[in-house]
C-alpha cells in the first residue's frame, strides 16, 4: 500500500508498478468505504476488491469436498464407530471416541481448508457418531435393565 499523496509527490522507489495491478481507493471512515468482513472489524473496499482480484489470478478458489466422499465418510465412520460402541465399554471407550472423532474431523477440516482451499462438511460424520453413541449405549442400558428384571 503507497499513500496516493506519495505517488503524486513522487515518493517511491522507482518501478514500483512495473507490471502490476495499480488498485486505487481509500480506507478513509468519511467515505464509508469500510467493509466488515470474517476475521476483521473492517477492511477499506478497495483491500476487499484487491484480494478478490488475488484470488482470481492465482486460481486458488475455495472447493468444496463432493457429498459423495462426505456419504462414504459417514458410512466409514458410521459403520466402525457402531461395531465399538456395541462391543466396548460405553464410558471407557465410547466417550473417548464421541469427544475425539469430532475433533479429529474439525482438525482435518482446518488442515483442509488451510493447506488446499477446501471447504468440508464435518457435521452430518460428526452427528452420526454421536447420535450412534447415544444410541446403542441407551439401547445396551435396556437390555441390561431388561434381564435384571427378568430374573
Amino acid at each position: 500500500t503507497i499513500s496516493f499523496i506519495d505517488v503524486l509527490e513522487n515518493n517511491f522507489e522507482s518501478g514500483t508498478f512495473n507490471g502490476k495491478v495499480v488498485m486505487i481507493g481509500s480506507g478513509s471512515e468519511e467515505l464509508d468505504d469500510l467493509k466488515r468482513i470474517p476475521g476483521h472489524s473492517s477492511l477499506p473496499g478497495v483491500q476487499v476488491h484487491a484480494a478478490a482480484l488475488t484470488t482470481l489470478l492465482s486460481g486458488r478458489y475455495l472447493r468444496v469436498i463432493s457429498g459423495n466422499i462426505i456419504f462414504v465418510i459417514t458410512v466409514m465412520c458410521g459403520a466402525l464407530s457402531s461395531l465399538l460402541f456395541w462391543f466396548t465399554s460405553p464410558l471407557k471407550v465410547g466417550l473417548p471416541i464421541v469427544i475425539c472423532v469430532p475433533l479429529g474431523f474439525f482438525a482435518c477440516a482446518v488442515y483442509c481448508f488451510i493447506a488446499h482451499s477446501q471447504l468440508v462438511n464435518i457435521s452430518v460424520p460428526s452427528l452420526v457418531v454421536v447420535l450412534l453413541y447415544f444410541v446403542i449405549t441407551i439401547y445396551r442400558l435396556v437390555e441390561e435393565n431388561d434381564g435384571v428384571k427378568g430374573e
